[in-house]
C-alpha cells in the first residue's frame, strides 16, 4: 500500500469512528415508533447487540489508530460544522472526544473511575484511553504503589469462592460503586470480600482479552486488568462458585450456563502473567489468606457448616442454647450457694 492509499485509510476509519462515537443508539431504538412502526422487541435487542459489537470491535488492539489523528479529524469537522464547534463549547478536540469516547464506552460492563480528569494525560489510542479510566480508586490514606510495595512475596493464590466460605467462613459483599469501577475490590474488617457486581456478556471474553494483551509491556503497577481477570480466575473455579457469586450478587451473566462462565475465565488464565499478580489486590490476597490460616476461622466455619447449614439446624442449635444457658446459671448459683454454705459452717 502506498503512503497514499494508506492516509486515505486512516481518514476513513477515523470518519467511522467519530461516527460511531457520535451516534445515539438509544435514539435508534425509539425511532420506529416514533415513525409510526410497532415496537418490535428483536429489533431493540439488535440495536442493542449491534451497539456492543460495534464498541469491542473499536476496542481490539490490532484495529487501533494513532488518537492525535482522531483529535485532528474532529477539529476538522467542527471547522467544516460551526454547530459542531458550538455544541462542544468552542473545543478543538482534546477534551471533547475524549469525553465523547468515554461516554460511548461507558457501558461495557467494566465502569469508569470518574474521579480522573478526561481532559488530562497522554493518549496513545482509543485501547489506552479506556484502559485509563479502568485504573482502581485510591482510597483516603492508601495508593495503588502502597498496595503493591509492602508486599515483597506476597500469596500468589486464592482458594475458590466456595471453599472460601466453607472453609474460611469469608463471604462475598456487594460494593456500591462510588466511582464506578469494577476493579475496586477491597475486604471488611470482618474478613468479607467487598467487591461491584460484574456483569460477564457475550463481549466480555474479546475485552478482557484485549485487555490483558494491551498490558503484557507495561509494569505491574500498571496492570490492574490483569490483575483483578487472575483474582476472578482463582475464586471461580467451577460452576458452584459461578452460583455462589451469583447469590451473592457481585456476579451477573447472561450466558448459556454457568460452565460458561467457568471457560471463559479458563481461556483467560493461559493469557494472563501471572508475575505481575496479585499486583493492586496484594492487600487482598494477604488479608484473606490470613483469615484461611486462622484457626478461629476455620473452628467458626466449621461450626456454621455443622449447625447453621439449613433453618431447622439453626433453631435446633439456638434452642440448644437458650436450654443450656438458664442450666448454666443455676450451677454456678449452686455452686456460689454451697461454697457461702461451706464458709459459714466454718466460721462457727
Amino acid at each position: 500500500m502506498d503512503s497514499q492509499s494508506f492516509l486515505e485509510m486512516l481518514m476513513l476509519d477515523s470518519c467511522f469512528i467519530l461516527f460511531a462515537l457520535s451516534f445515539n443508539y438509544g435514539l435508534a431504538k425509539v425511532v420506529p415508533m416514533l415513525v409510526g412502526l410497532p415496537a418490535l422487541p428483536w429489533a431493540q435487542r439488535d440495536i442493542v447487540r449491534a451497539s456492543e459489537l460495534v464498541k469491542t470491535d473499536l476496542l481490539l488492539l490490532n484495529n487501533q489508530i494513532p488518537f492525535f489523528i482522531l483529535e485532528d479529524v474532529f477539529k476538522m469537522k467542527n471547522d467544516i460544522c460551526p454547530k459542531e464547534k458550538k455544541r462542544n463549547g468552542g473545543n478543538e478536540g482534546n477534551g471533547s472526544i475524549r469525553k465523547d469516547a468515554l461516554d460511548f464506552f461507558d457501558f461495557l460492563d467494566l465502569g469508569r473511575n470518574s474521579s480522573k480528569d478526561p481532559e488530562k494525560g497522554k493518549v496513545d489510542h482509543l485501547l489506552d484511553l479506556y484502559h485509563m479510566y479502568l485504573e482502581p480508586p485510591v482510597h483516603p490514606g492508601g495508593s495503588l504503589l502502597g498496595d503493591i510495595l509492602p508486599f515483597i512475596d506476597p500469596p500468589r493464590s486464592l482458594p475458590s469462592a466456595t471453599e472460601l466460605q466453607r472453609k474460611s467462613a469469608v463471604n462475598f459483599k456487594v460494593k456500591e460503586m462510588e466511582p464506578e469501577i469494577v476493579l475496586d475490590v477491597t475486604t471488611r474488617k470482618s474478613g468479607d470480600i467487598q467487591m461491584p457486581a460484574l456483569r460477564v456478556e457475550d463481549h466480555t471474553n474479546i475485552l478482557l482479552h484485549n485487555l490483558i494483551s494491551f498490558e503484557q509491556p507495561l509494569g505491574t503497577l500498571d496492570s490492574y486488568v490483569t490483575a483483578y481477570v487472575a483474582f476472578l480466575d482463582h475464586i471461580v473455579q467451577r460452576e458452584e462458585d459461578v452460583e455462589l457469586l451469583e447469590n451473592s450478587g457481585v456476579l451477573e451473566h447472561r450466558l448459556t450456563s454457568s460452565a460458561e462462565v467457568v471457560a471463559l475465565f479458563r481461556q483467560l488464565h493461559y493469557v494472563i502473567d501471572h508475575y505481575k499478580t496479585p499486583g493492586y489486590l496484594a492487600r487482598v490476597y494477604e488479608e484473606v489468606n490470613r483469615c484461611c490460616d486462622s484457626k478461629w476461622r476455620q473452628m467458626y466455619a466449621d461450626a456454621k457448616q455443622r449447625y447453621c447449614s439449613n433453618v431447622w439446624l439453626s433453631i435446633s442449635f439456638v434452642a440448644g442454647i437458650a436450654l443450656s444457658v438458664p442450666t448454666l446459671i443455676e450451677t454456678i448459683y449452686a455452686i456460689i450457694g454451697y461454697y457461702e454454705k461451706l464458709n459459714g459452717t466454718a466460721a462457727i
